[in-house]
């Protein structure tokens, strides 16, 4: 490392290098320790550095993977929640079409029974048109109460018929009738219990008056006279 030439003349001195170049050496040795041992120190320091920043990162993996542990369990039951909700919802669907589909018939039903109300207040409306148009006026009832004979005529019809001394109204001459036909005829209708201002019991007698006067003519001569 040096390069030390001996003195010559003085053999004893030819050592000193020696030292000096132990002292060297070792000062060397002890500045390189040194420096490793700082250099040493330092790495441990930033080892331990280190060290404590993997920790806390393994910490931290630690608490993110509990948080992500946790949000995995919030998920599903987020999942299981959206899936209960979802058949809820099918089932708030189908109790929905029910009644949708009931509402319908009731609508239809209802449609129905007002056709037939309608049909019916229409009916009942033509029927009572078709009876007051049906009822006699006034006129007509005082008309037919005047033309139709009472019963006192009646009998003296009834009298002169069994007497042979009505005509036919169409006939000219005078025809016999016979007694029994004509008398049996007539003596239902004198039974009844019918009210006498009746005005069909009125109007039916006065038509059998007249199918019996031209109905009930003998024309071989009279009988039982």
């Amino acid at each position: 490392m040096f390069n030390v030439r001996p003195v010559k003349g003085n053999r004893g001195r030819h050592k000193r290098p020696y030292l000096v170049q132990l002292a060297v050496f070792l000062a060397t040795c002890g500045l390189l320790g040194g420096i490793a041992a700082l250099s040493h120190r330092a790495n441990k320091n930033k080892v331990n550095e280190l060290q404590s920043e993997v920790e806390s990162m393994q910490a931290d993996v630690g608490r993110l993977r509990k948080d992500v542990v946790k949000l995995d369990n919030n998920l599903r039951k987020v999942h299981d929640n959206l899936k209960q909700t979802v058949e809820a919802l099918k089932g708030d669907r189908q109790r929905t079409d029910v009644v949708s589909r009931r509402l319908e018939s009731i609508e239809e039903e209802l449609v129905h029974i007002l056709n037939q109300y309608s049909t019916v207040a229409n009916n009942k409306n033509k029927s009572m048109e078709f009876l007051k148009q049906s009822e006699p006026s006034a006129d007509k009832s005082q008309h037919a109460r005047l033309s139709v004979p009472t019963r006192g005529q009646e009998q003296r019809t009834l009298d002169l018929l069994e007497g042979g001394g009505l005509h036919h109204p169409i006939s000219a001459p005078k025809v016999p009738f016979c007694k029994e036909r004509v008398t049996d005829t007539f003596r239902p209708l004198h039974k009844s219990k019918m009210p006498d201002h009746d005005d069909d019991v009125h109007i039916g007698s006065l038509l059998l008056f007249r199918s019996v006067v031209v109905e009930y003519q003998c024309p071989s001569g009279p009988r039982g006279l």
